[in-house]
């Protein structure tokens, strides 16, 4: 259990209080020009009321490895958080959660993993709606899954995001208003309604044909130059092709023998496509003349409770494991 930032903050706001109640009682022992500051005080206020609202948060962690299913088929369904995976050597299938348990009244997912029809299925459950009558979130779970490139993957969400990387499996990815990142040399089918597709594509493995859609998320695909691939990019929004948006709403291209088949459809989101090179060796970079103020770089959001807790390895094995 790793315990709410909260914690830290009563403690760091009784340390404050202490000092205060210390420099008062110096005061009257000691009469001087010597007052608590303002700014004091209002922090000590605002620490102890975020405690008060904020209310109670864990971080848990859960741990599961097995064998890979019969028909090398694994679906990964999760409606509370985000799904990442990419390809693994071993001859295994890896998950790690991380979890959440916020507010007063948090809950606990249950993981529910079973095998039928040689189907591995894994799949997030809550007892409970996931947010109270106010709207506020009582849990998170976020997972990280490994499988080896023989291994077909099947990954829903609902808004969180699906992330599979370095990949060579076949792949499906479907949310509703998550965004859905692949980098695969399989065959793939990605959907969303709302949520952006993101596609980088560097050679499909597999003859077959390979879909993204959705209804107004935005589509975007960059595809190495040297791919064989056949390409069609239809939608009733903007279609833009290295940038440029095409007066057309539609964008047919062939590249190589064109034995991939690849269609990117969107009722009325943008579609946008860029040629790229391949990555080269990277060469060690040198120094350049241009001074830049660490201070004026822009600030990152602090994390907060509810926010998507990112993937680690799923291979540590010194958490609760289960087989």
């Amino acid at each position: 259990m790793i315990n709410s930032p909260n914690r830290f903050r009563l403690s760091a706001t009784k340390i404050i209080i202490a000092d205060m109640m210390t420099v008062m009682n110096f005061n009257k022992a000691n009469p001087s020009p010597l007052k608590l500051p303002k700014l004091v005080i209002l922090f000590c206020l605002f620490m102890v009321s975020s405690v008060q609202s904020e209310g109670r948060f864990n971080l848990e962690s859960y741990d599961w490895k097995g064998p890979i299913p019969a028909a090398k088929v694994v679906r990964v369904i999760n409606h509370y958080g985000d799904i990442r995976s990419r390809s693994n050597s071993d001859e295994k299938i890896y998950l790690h959660a991380s979890y959440q348990e916020i507010g007063d009244s948090p809950l606990t997912p249950e993981f529910l993993i079973s095998e039928k029809a040689g189907v591995l299925t894994i799949e997030i459950k809550y007892s409970e709606a996931i947010r109270n009558q106010k709207g506020e979130l009582r849990g998170r779970t976020d997972l990280s899954v490994l499988f080896p490139p023989k291994v077909k993957i099947f990954a829903e969400t609902a808004d969180g995001m699906i992330k599979i990387d370095k990949s060579e499996s076949n792949v499906e990815a479907k949310s509703i208003s998550g965004p859905i990142k692949l980098t695969t040399s399989g065959l793939f089918t990605a959907e969303s309604q709302s949520g952006k597709i993101s596609l980088r594509l560097r050679g499909i493995h597999t003859l077959g044909e390979s879909t993204a859609s959705s209804n107004e998320g935005k589509i975007e695909a960059d595809i190495f130059q040297d791919m064989d691939i056949n390409l069609t990019a239809k939608t009733a929004g903007e279609i833009l092709f290295n940038g440029n948006k095409l007066k057309d709403q539609a964008l047919y291209r062939r590249q190589g023998d064109a034995n991939s088949v690849v269609q990117l459809i969107s009722q009325t989101g943008v579609v946008e496509v860029n040629i790229i090179e391949p990555p080269k060796l990277v060469k060690s970079v040198k120094p350049t003349q241009n001074k830049t103020d660490l201070r004026k770089l822009p600030k990152s959001k602090l994390w907060k409770p509810g926010d998507p807790v990112k993937e680690v390895n799923p291979k540590r094995d010194n958490r609760r494991s289960k087989e």
